[in-house]
Order: C-alpha cells, then structure tokens, then sequence
C-alpha cells in the first residue's frame, strides 16, 4: 500500500513537474514573440524617420549598439543641460545585458538609474528625428520614455503606422496626368525650337 502511494505521488509530482516545464517554454516562447514585434515597431518607426537599419536590430545588444551609432553620427547626444556620448550610451547597453543576467538586486537599481540618462538622451534623439525638432527639443519625452517604456513604444507605433508621426518625412509624389502632360508637351516645345 506504501508502495503504491508513493508511487502516485511520484506520478502526480512527475506531472507538475513536466507542467511547469511546458509553462516555462511557452512563457519563453511568448515572451521572444512580443520581442520580435517590439523589434519589427521599432525598425519600421526608425526607417520612417531616416535611419536605415536592417536585419541587425534583431540581434541583442549589438543591435541597439548599431542603433545608437546610427542615430547619433558620432555627435553627442544632447539631454536637457548634458550632452551624452553615443559611446557611453552603447556601453550602458552592454552593462544593463550583464547586470541583467549577473548583478544583484542593489547594483541593477544603480545600472536602472544610470538607465535614465544613458537611455534617456537616445530616446530623446529618437522624438527630436521623428518630429523634426532641435536636438535636444524632446528631452522632457525622452526622460519619460527612459522611466516609461510604455510612453517610447506607443510613440514607435505612432512613427511607423501614421501618416502623421513623422514631421520631417516629405514622400515623393507622382506626376498626375495634367502634370505629366505638360512635362511633355514642354519637351515637345524645347525640341521644336531646337530645330
């Protein structure tokens, strides 16, 4: 009797262990998905905005790194009365993957606050492209974007699926036929008199 109530207790610890296993991949699963979206908002705001990046933006940490490159041209990045250096703000990348995976809980509040600077002038950077604005113009929804991640992809979904979310976006149009018409009647005209 001993023996077979061990043995179904032992089933049944089998089978929520084997239950938290599968809960585990599936929350793996999900969480690399809404990942990927983010990353897909995020590339097609940035490319609506000017800064063209490709396939590499899905790559942790080196992505943000070419990001931050790219957005920045090797100017200093201005943040209220601070000009933050791109460098700082790739390096803050690196160190926020590794407090992530490997500091303690009194050292990631540091690299958090640090976050809010470091972050905060890219994010900024960030607003002033999408609204053609003065670099720096934007910190205030920079720093919000830094505390708020929330605040930054509501703005990435704004710049990528509105016409209206980026200012300084100027698309080509094409010629409509009056227009079209008069371009080549003007060649005709040109041709003519040339001969």
């Amino acid at each position: 009797m001993d023996a077979l109530l061990g043995f179904v207790v032992g089933g049944i610890s089998a089978v929520f262990l084997a239950l938290g296993v599968v809960f585990k991949i599936a929350f793996a699963i999900i969480g690399i998905a809404i990942w990927c979206v983010y990353r897909y908002v995020m590339q097609k705001a940035l490319q609506n905005a000017g800064v063209r990046i490709g396939g590499v933006l899905f790559v942790p940490v080196l992505g943000d790194v070419v990001m931050i490159s790219l957005i920045s041209k090797g100017e200093k990045l201005p943040f209220f009365s601070l000009r933050v250096s791109p460098i700082l703000s790739q390096a803050f990348v690196v160190l926020s993957f590794v407090s992530t995976c490997f500091f303690p809980g009194f050292l990631k509040i540091f690299v958090t606050v640090l976050g809010f600077v470091c972050n905060g002038a890219v994010y900024t950077r960030i607003w002033d492209l999408a609204d053609d604005r003065e670099y720096g113009h934007n910190s205030l929804w920079g720093l919000a974007s830094a505390v708020f991640g929330i605040i930054l992809f509501v703005k990435y979904l704004i710049m990528a699926f509105s016409s209206n979310g980026i200012r300084s976006a100027q698309p080509v149009q094409p010629l409509g036929q009056q227009d079209q018409f008069n371009s080549n009647l003007s060649s005709y005209a040109y041709v003519r008199y040339g001969e």
